[in-house]
């Protein structure tokens, strides 16, 4: 069985990091896993006085829908949060501090499996990477993302986009080709189409 690990990093205070580190049996990871998992750590595993966030991400193909950009001014009606930028970092490659994570995650596993245990479920990756001494400044979380409602968009002229960035007071959001250079393109989310299953 496949399992599918999510990370998301944010910040308590300037100098004080913490991680939340979302575990699955769902292994589609698709732009749909990636809502549902930020809608959790949105409601659930930010600190009460964090209000924006500034969310940033690998390449990875379930990041780089125009989904994301397009459903920024909703964070705000769904979980109370503001997100005010969305970028896209280049893939893999063990530039960011999210592989630096995937790293981690992967020598506590090997520890646990070193020291004869087994992992086969989301519950018992979890399990075990506690059992092994867990990680520090790390909570795991176990979750199962509900597809019951599909949103997509369509018709939406964007093309390579690695910066967007929403405007609260206006309830503007623009898509940028390349870290807010040029005028970007904006965003209408009218275009937005919700469906339950």
């Amino acid at each position: 069985m496949e399992l599918t690990f999510i990370i998301y990093l944010y910040y308590y205070f300037i100098i004080s990091k913490s991680f939340v580190m979302m575990v699955t049996d769902d292994t589609l990871q698709d732009e749909h896993q990636v809502l549902a998992a930020k809608a959790l750590l949105y409601r659930e595993h930010l600190p009460d006085h964090v209000k924006n966030v500034h969310f940033t991400s690998d390449g990875a193909g379930c990041y780089k829908s125009k989904l994301h950009g397009t459903i920024m001014p909703c964070w705000e009606s769904w979980t109370g949060i503001v997100e005010l930028t969305y970028r896209i970092t280049p893939a893999g490659d063990g530039k960011s501090i999210l592989d630096g994570m995937f790293a981690r995650m992967n020598n506590c596993l090997a520890t646990g499996v070193n020291e004869g245990g087994s992992h086969y479920n989301a519950e018992t990756t979890i399990e075990m990477a506690e059992a092994a001494g867990g990680m520090a400044a790390t909570e795991f979380v176990r979750f199962a993302p509900d597809r019951s409602t599909v949103i997509s968009v369509k018709n939406i002229a964007v093309a390579s986009v690695l910066l967007t960035v929403f405007h609260p007071a206006s309830r503007v959001t623009i898509a940028y080709d390349h870290s807010s250079y040029g005028n970007g393109r904006e965003i209408d989310p009218t275009e937005l189409k919700f469906k339950g299953h």
